[in-house]
């Protein structure tokens, strides 16, 4: 259950967080912006593959749990970050909150 709840979880990010990033951006840097995130992912892959790899000579649960409890650390972080971001422009001019829209843009 909790790989199905991962799997739809992260596929989710992976459509949303671009476009949230670009309604964001001035739209001058909106392709640096988007490319700078996706780069950010792909260097958090490669060092949590080298972490995973070098737990793996750690005997016991250890070499699962520390790579996991590792991975919690920018997750917590993210989260507390998400907290102080502005809602998506496209949500508030939905709900018809026009100044608050152009404020965030």
């Amino acid at each position: 259950v909790g790989r199905l709840i991962n799997g739809f979880s992260v596929g989710i990010c992976s459509a949303q967080v671009p476009v949230y990033v670009s309604e964001l951006a001035p739209p001058s840097l909106r392709g640096r912006v988007v490319g700078a995130q996706q780069w950010a992912i792909t260097w958090g892959i490669l060092i949590m593959y080298y972490i995973s790899y070098g737990c793996s000579f750690i005997d016991g649960n250890a070499a699962f749990r520390v790579p996991w409890g590792l991975q919690m650390i920018p997750a917590v972080l993210l989260f507390i970050g998400l907290l102080f971001m502005p809602e998506s422009p496209r949500w508030l001019a939905r709900k018809d909150r026009w100044d608050d829209c152009q404020q965030v843009l």
